[in-house]
């Protein structure tokens, strides 16, 4: 009976040391592997991040401006916009889309902040973005 529980108690202390290697092994530092890559592109590439964030104050600036506040009159007010601006072709639908998105979730805001009787700051009405800003 006393060799059966040194067994166990044995066992149970080489599991446990098992167990702690597999986890030094799995979280050790030196077998975890990062790489870091650089890019550096070139002016074409480099030139395309700019005019989405152009593009995207453009359409935000007209949403503003004619006071949508519903994200289905944007969307729909978008496919006219579309019409009209071909540029608008060259650019996915869905970044365009969330422009609305996120139009709308700042009327919806400063409706909310208006009547808890806080002051936006801006005399209670979203503000055009600026170029460059």
């Amino acid at each position: 009976m006393v060799f059966v529980k040194i067994m166990l108690f044995a066992f149970t202390v080489w599991l446990y040391y098992l167990i702690y290697m597999i986890k030094s092994i799995i979280y050790d530092e030196k077998y975890l592997l990062n790489y870091k890559f650089r890019l550096y592109p070139t002016r074409g590439p480099e030139a395309r991040p700019v005019d989405v964030l152009e593009i995207n104050r453009i359409v935000y600036n007209y949403f503003v401006s004619n006071k949508f506040t519903s994200r289905n009159d944007m969307n729909y007010a978008l496919t006219e916009l579309k019409e009209q601006q071909p540029i608008l072709q060259q650019y996915h639908s869905k970044m365009l889309q969330m422009i609305s998105t996120k139009v709308a979730g700042a009327w919806k805001s400063l409706k909310e902040r208006k009547t808890r009787g806080y002051d936006s700051g801006s005399g209670n009405k979203l503000q055009f973005l600026k170029k460059g800003g």
